[in-house]
């Protein structure tokens, strides 16, 4: 700053000496322009160089747009380079080595309660435990009166009937009173057969008999409704009655009521159908599902909590984390060195094109050959350390995403391709993270913001990029067949590189933390400091030739 400000102090002094111009027919012009107003209004000199021929520079805004247009040539040239990084980059890792690396499928890589009863298994050895339970334990009269004969069952089932014979017992469904006289039946509000056939249960090893005898699960009702309930839950139970019973049961009356003559058996049947209809229609359907809501709120609650607290679970998503983990570190780490490989031979390559291979093929070829595959070992090799740093960057971002996944998978079953797609972006997220938690020396906070949201960004993209991939793959498997996943692969990587290179410099353009504006700025004064001092040290040149004498302010 120092040697600047002492420049611009010295050719103030130049300039303010008119004697000087006079003597040596040297004009000062006025430069004006939205930089040098701002500046005071700096004039531009004009000076004789060695052989005599005038040194005049250009204006202000002439000066600033040659100075813009340079920028942008290099922003350009940076844009293509950035178009090769990441066409090359997501060919080789998500296009590329996930492919052999990861065996992505339908619900992940570990069993929950969720996939289980939508039968998506991440292991053979629980598909197959619930497949020998189905064939060797099913629900028949034996495991029926296991339910039914259970100390909870009959003592809960004792205590409503001794209430009924005291004066009635409130119907759970109905809200009504069940008289002393009236057929009164206990009903697990989740069925026994539902319970004993959960696959979750099945998965969390949890004992049926005490889980469906919970008194959340045990309701006291009328016979009739009870009987016609059988196995269904709450709402397939409603939409019988609304559907099926109830017309059925007002189109018998009314066949009954039709009859000029109806019989004895018939007035029978025509009370039994009127009260069962009158107990039907007096179904609330409000008291039936909250009974429904709270037992299986509390049976799934102690599944759930049974399974996700098991040993079983815990190792299984320990190991398959660390195994993912372990993964997505080889695919960023190995990355990082055929990145390099592939860079390094390529300029070989091209040096090869534009110089000659300088050798035929006898010793001297083998020594140059020798020497080029050097060159490229060594630029691999030199890479080292940043794939140690890819190596432990993906262990945990892929550790994290398995656990996250797992917990994805507990609520929602995840696609093959969605697995792939929480693994990619979860890489992306970890990087804008650590960006943003431990940006690198001398970063700000907003320019750790505005990388960090390109980062993201190309997550998005990269994810994009993933679902793109299947559409692709199917609609070329008919022309190209067993072709048809690697071509994909490379057309889909590369139209993500160049969508996320698009991105990002929309990004750029958006400049939401006027990081961009700010470095712009900073590199056009430096242009123009550095385009300052080269005329001024080529005015020095030129006042050289004068006697020293007649320049005392170049002295």
């Amino acid at each position: 700053m120092s040697d600047s400000v002492e420049r611009f102090r010295k050719r103030r002094a130049v300039l303010s000496d008119t004697d000087l111009f006079a003597q040596h027919s040297v004009r000062p012009t006025p430069r004006m322009g939205a930089e040098s107003a701002s500046a005071g209004g700096l004039p531009v000199i004009v000076l004789p160089d060695d052989e005599g021929h005038a040194l005049v520079a250009v204006d202000a805004d002439a000066l600033l747009a040659e100075i813009h247009g340079r920028l942008d040539s290099e922003k350009i040239g940076a844009l293509i380079d950035a178009c090769q990084k990441e066409c090359l980059q997501a060919v080789i890792r998500p296009f590329g080595l996930a492919r052999v690396l990861f065996q992505d499928k339908e619900g992940g890589n570990v069993d929950t309660v969720h996939n289980a009863r939508n039968q998506v298994y991440a292991t053979s050895e629980e598909q197959d435990r619930y497949a020998d339970h189905k064939a060797n334990n099913p629900y028949n009269k034996e495991a029926k009166h296991k339910y039914h004969s259970d100390p909870r069952y009959v003592q809960s089932n004792r205590a409503s009937s001794a209430a009924q014979k005291a004066g009635g017992v409130a119907d759970e469904y109905t809200g009504k009173n069940i008289g002393p006289h009236d057929k009164k039946h206990q009903d697990h509000v989740v069925s026994a057969k539902e319970v004993h056939d959960d696959p979750g249960r099945v998965l969390a090893e949890v004992d049926g008999v005490a889980l469906a005898n919970r008194q959340t699960n045990l309701k006291a009702t009328s016979e009739t409704i009870n009987t016609s309930k059988g196995a269904m839950t709450a709402d397939a139970f409603i939409q019988y009655v609304e559907e099926t019973k109830i017309p059925d049961l007002k189109g018998k009356i009314a066949k009954i009521e039709g009859k000029a003559s109806p019989t004895q058996e018939d007035l029978q049947k025509l009370e039994k159908y009127k009260r069962e209809l009158a107990e039907f229609e007096s179904l609330d359907k409000d008291k039936l599902r909250a009974a429904d809501a709270a037992a299986r709120k509390e049976i799934d609650g102690e599944i759930n909590k049974a399974y996700y607290t098991s040993s079983k679970f815990l190792k299984n998503a320990a190991v398959t984390s660390a195994t993912e983990g372990g993964r997505m570190a080889l695919q960023q780490a190995i990355g990082v060195l055929m990145e390099e490989f592939v860079r390094a031979a390529f300029a070989e390559v091209r040096d090869v094109w534009h110089n000659g291979f300088r050798g035929k093929v006898d010793d001297a070829f083998l020594d140059v050959l020798k020497l080029r595959l050097t060159r490229v070992a060594d630029r691999v090799q030199a890479k080292w350390k940043d794939a140690a740093v890819a190596f432990r960057d993906g262990f945990i971002s892929g550790f994290l995403s398995n656990l996250v996944t797992i917990a994805i998978n507990a609520f929602v079953t995840t696609s093959a391709r969605l697995v792939r797609i929480t693994r990619e972006g979860f890489m992306s997220l970890y990087r804008a993270m650590k960006t943003l938690a431990f940006p690198p020396e001398g970063m700000s906070l907003a320019e750790a913001a505005d990388a960090a949201s390109k980062l993201l960004v190309a997550g998005v993209v990269t994810g994009g990029g993933i679902l793109l991939e299947e559409v692709v793959e199917k609609a070329l498997a008919g022309a190209l067949g067993p072709l048809a996943p690697y071509v994909s692969a490379i057309a889909v990587g590369v139209a993500t590189g160049l969508c996320t290179v698009f991105a990002v410099h929309m990004l750029d353009r958006l400049d939401l933390f006027g990081v961009n504006a700010k470095t712009r700025h900073a590199q056009v004064m430096a242009k123009l400091d550095e385009t300052i001092s080269l005329s001024y040290d080529r005015a020095l040149e030129a006042a050289s030739a004068f006697d020293p004498p007649s320049l005392p302010h170049l002295a």
